[in-house]
């Protein structure tokens, strides 16, 4: 026989009509306080006498979605045919109570026996009629099913949506506190009229399950939305932190291009081969100059170089007495040697000639200003 769920936690009425409140707490204790050893729990039809034959025993209890379990073993086989094919249909389970003086683990409900409940006893060999006797001291018995139709409903409801979404999902859209608070109405309700409580569902069982299954994509559309929102927040925020390292990074290789251009520029005016104040337009000038290329011709070969290195070179050539440019010839202009002058007229001589519709780089505005060839 395969495992067998035979209580859940709850304020149930045992046999004798008293309301027994059994949590969660209580049945993971009796799973662990269960020992074949101490007490093998019997299997048994109804809930006979201690003399009563034995159909097989209870050689392990477990607590799992929400059931106390029981993995039956030596199971007659002739008794297991007949619940296969559907005589015995109910199980009912029987505790020793806690503080009951037979319990065999005192302290928690210790499973006593396993009842299966028929209509009629079957004839089968050896089984003999279902023997009740006086309740027991110390001893609660629960029937099976003692809440209403609508409660059972709800109660399998969850059930499969802790199958099929897990049990956060089920707690969200049936706390299991709504359903005990359901079950405990519906007895509470029969036992004051002394009558089997009638079936009084508000909604037909189709729309409910309907209901339950909207409650249960929208819990899952809030969740997914949740999601995607805390996902954008996360990449928005490293982005950011990207960008700013990126920046830091460029203002680092800024600083330190202009350190080198300054450093480079201390070592000409410590040969003498430049004038302090000439400093901070040629840093500027230099800084200009980073992205350019020139071109030159050496021998039958052009080349092409990085401006700012063909000006260091221009610079470091320089004699101790500073000197822009060649002298003054019959067909060239006047050469201009003074640096902060030299930078503004390119400046003004680049914007002059995109006026004209001439593209003309900076660094060759330089060198026409520094030759006296920009009016040529």
């Amino acid at each position: 026989m395969r495992t067998l769920k035979i209580f859940r936690p709850g304020a149930h009425t045992d046999s004798t009509g008293k309301r027994v409140t059994l949590t969660e707490a209580d049945l993971k204790k009796s799973a662990q306080a269960y020992s074949p050893a101490t007490h093998e729990a019997p299997i048994v039809v109804g809930h006979p006498a201690n003399d009563a034959p034995a159909f097989g025993w209870i050689g392990k209890l477990a607590f799992a979605d929400g059931h106390l379990s029981a993995e039956p073993r030596q199971v007659n086989a002739d008794f297991a045919e007949l619940v296969k094919t559907g005589s015995y249909k109910k199980i009912s389970a029987s505790f020793y109570m806690p503080d009951s003086p037979t319990n065999p683990v005192p302290g928690s409900y210790y499973l006593r026996h396993v009842g299966f409940l028929g209509a009629m006893p079957p004839a089968l060999k050896g089984l003999p009629p279902v023997n009740f006797k006086e309740e027991e001291v110390g001893i609660v018995t629960f029937n099976e099913n003692d809440d209403s139709i609508v409660a059972r409903f709800f109660r399998n409801l969850r059930d499969f949506f802790i199958a099929e979404k897990g049990q956060e999902t089920a707690d969200k859209i049936l706390p299991s506190y709504d359903l005990e608070a359901l079950t405990t109405s519906a007895v509470q309700e029969a036992l004051e009229a002394k009558q089997e409580v009638s079936p009084t569902p508000v909604h037909d069982t189709q729309t409910m399950f309907n209901e339950g299954k909207q409650a249960m994509d929208k819990a899952e559309a809030e969740a997914a939305k949740k999601k995607e929102e805390d996902e954008k927040r996360l990449t928005a925020e490293k982005d950011a932190a990207f960008a700013e390292r990126e920046a830091e990074i460029v203002r680092r290789e800024t600083e330190l291009a202009k350190k080198e251009r300054s450093d480079f520029l201390e070592g000409l005016i410590s040969e003498g081969k430049i004038l302090p104040a000439a400093k901070p337009a040629l840093i500027e000038i230099m800084g200009a100059m980073k992205a350019d290329t020139v071109s030159f011709s050496e021998g039958t070969k052009t080349v092409k170089k990085p401006a700012l290195e063909v000006f260091q070179s221009f610079l470091s050539g320089l004699p101790k007495s500073v000197t822009f440019g060649e002298a003054a010839g019959s067909d060239k202009g006047t050469p201009e040697t003074d640096p902060e002058l030299v930078g503004k007229k390119a400046r003004a001589y680049v914007n002059e000639q995109e006026q004209k519709g001439n593209a003309v780089s900076f660094t060759e505005a330089v060198r026409l200003v520094s030759e006296g060839k920009e009016g040529k």
